[in-house]
């Protein structure tokens, strides 16, 4: 009888263990499944931030440049040049 309940028991507990791992194995999963997702948005955001500075650069390398100080009056600030005609869509 003695047998009987011990092999039952160890049983449930192999169950028990068991079912722990795996439970324990779906949330490192979830988990990897999480990080990697983050991991692809920060890679995007980082590509971004390379172009934004290198354009940021080339705007100080050439800050003395006449046609990119125009490029940015019209861009940024919304001046024209004296004569410009400047067209605005309405149809949207």
């Amino acid at each position: 009888m003695k047998l009987k309940r011990s092999s039952i028991f160890t049983r449930i507990v192999i169950i028990a263990v068991i079912a722990y791992a795996v439970v324990m194995l779906a949330n490192a999963w979830k988990t990897n499944e999480t990080a990697r997702a983050e991991q692809l948005q920060l890679a995007q955001e980082a590509e971004q931030l390379r172009w934004e500075n290198q354009r940021l650069r080339y705007e100080i390398e050439h800050a003395e440049d006449p046609e990119i100080i125009g490029q940015i009056a019209r861009e940024r600030l919304g001046l024209v040049t004296p004569g410009e005609r400047v067209l605005y869509d309405v149809g949207n």
